[in-house]
């Protein structure tokens, strides 16, 4: 998960990255098993000067538990949740969602 932590002066409205502060982004497929202990992925890092910041986590290979037929074949995919928040403040936070390809059979 790549993006950048960043404020806006409210004088200026000039945007600033913010520089040294830890990161946590959680990865999220509810396919992966039956309890939520299994289907979240987490992992944490610390922004550079800019407020660019970079968190790997570790993913299992998607399991395919929605299906989609598509011209010629059969593409299976899980849908997951990002979720990205500062360390120390929960409320500054980042949602999105993705797809995470399994596999095609025609």
């Amino acid at each position: 998960m790549i993006g950048y932590v960043t404020t806006t002066d409210a004088e200026t409205g000039i945007v600033y990255g913010v520089p040294y502060t830890s990161v946590t982004g959680h990865y999220i497929n509810e396919a992966w098993a039956d309890s939520v202990a299994n289907n979240i992925r987490t992992g944490t890092n610390t922004t550079d000067s800019t407020g660019k910041f970079v968190v790997n986590v570790a993913l299992p290979p998607a399991v395919g538990s929605i299906s989609q037929y598509i011209t010629v074949s059969t593409h299976y995919y899980d849908y997951c949740g990002i979720l990205l928040y500062t360390s120390n403040n929960s409320s500054i936070q980042a949602q999105d969602f993705i797809y995470h390809f399994a596999y095609s059979a025609q």
